[in-house]
């Protein structure tokens, strides 16, 4: 039951409105005296959370009966109310406070606790790369991203992939580490992501992304380049070690590994980049 009304506070109704509503479940349809009854609150303070639910649009009063009858509107039908009122607000609230948005800050590193935010700061920063993303992540988060990352891709976009169990991306260069070497039992998820040597975000969740267990966001050029240059030479060298596992011949080997320093290293502007943000700290 705690379980249900957490849920339910989550879609904006209070403990008492939550009670009210699942007894209404169960009852199909009552009058308020039975409902207060029911739930052990006072009558008045129940009519009252009655009609804040009406208001509401998930439970609906007979008038024309004498005692009124209560009944409570199916959860999908009023989820369908809250997406479709949330979607029509989200588009007057941002025109509205266009002339207040807050900008994104251009440095500084930022801890985020809540799952959904990191989440929601992976997809945003995979779809502003303009250039190349970078991903290590369990196979919990590789799901969460798949379409997205496979979207990118076909739009052009360099798309690294280290993760830890055999998966299909298509367009995107994925590596999984050889379990002849090493296999690791990981008890949590993650997800790191670097996008065009720019921003990073590095998090770690319970197994299921149940909750954060740290994530830090930070567009720090110098902290992004670092990381950029440490995840491509750990994604070479797994790939590397693969192709030396599966068999391949040296040349075959060498010419793996210059293919790929030329297209994620060298076929990009990151030398210049690493010049820009040294030339820019000593001002």
């Amino acid at each position: 039951m705690n379980d249900v009304i957490l849920l339910l506070k989550e879609i904006g109704l209070n403990r008492m409105e939550s009670q009210i509503y699942l007894a209404l479940l169960e009852e199909t349809k009552a009058t308020g005296y039975k409902i207060a009854k029911i739930i052990g609150e006072p009558v008045s303070n129940t009519y009252k959370t009655l009609n804040a639910l009406q208001r509401k649009g998930i439970v609906v009063i007979d008038e024309s009966k004498n005692p009124k009858e209560c009944f409570p509107v199916p959860i999908s039908e009023y989820l369908e109310l809250v997406e479709n009122n949330f979607k029509k607000n989200k588009l007057i609230i941002e025109n509205k406070l266009k002339k207040y948005s807050a900008k994104s800050p251009r440095e500084g590193i930022f801890q985020i606790d809540n799952i959904e935010q990191v989440l929601e700061k992976t997809r945003l920063l995979i779809n502003e790369a303009n250039r190349i993303i970078m991903v290590d992540a369990s196979s919990y988060s590789i799901e969460i991203f798949k379409e997205l990352l496979e979207k990118r891709a076909a739009e052009g976009i360099k798309v690294l992939v280290k993760t830890y169990e055999p998966i299909k991306l298509n367009g995107c260069q994925v590596v999984v580490p050889s379990s002849e070497v090493r296999k690791i039992d990981w008890n949590d998820d993650w997800c790191n992501i670097i996008t065009d040597d720019k921003e990073f975000l590095i998090s770690f969740f319970e197994k299921g992304g149940k909750s954060v267990l740290q994530a830090i966001w930070s567009k720090s050029d110098y902290l992004a380049i670092i990381l950029f240059s440490g995840f491509l030479h750990e994604f070479i060298l797994g790939h590397i070690s693969s192709t030396i596992l599966s068999g391949k011949s040296s040349s075959e080997i060498t010419s793996e590994l210059k293919r790929l320093y030329n297209d994620f290293m060298y076929g990009l502007p990151i030398m210049d980049d690493v010049k820009n943000v040294i030339l820019n700290s000593k001002k």
